[in-house]
């Protein structure tokens, strides 16, 4: 999953308007719908719904990296 253009399309911004800092309410388009479209995105790539912790780690970009490295391995 290429998590930048994820959060990209999820936003409908230019992926050049994400970066590994990126979070929700930053970019403002990183809203609470937004979030919504990044969760279910992230829940089909890993298989599964997230948990409580995995959800709130979903909140930006380096906690998704974060989630999808945990899950790979």
């Amino acid at each position: 999953m290429d998590v930048i253009k994820a959060i990209a399309e999820a936003c409908s911004l230019p992926i050049s308007s994400i970066n590994s800092e990126s979070k929700l309410t930053d970019p403002l388009e990183w809203d609470s719908l937004a979030q919504l479209m990044i969760v279910a995105s992230l829940e089909e790539e890993i298989g599964r719904d997230l948990t409580p912790e995995e959800f709130e780690l979903s909140r930006s970009c380096s906690g998704i990296c974060k989630i999808l490295k945990e899950t790979s391995s």
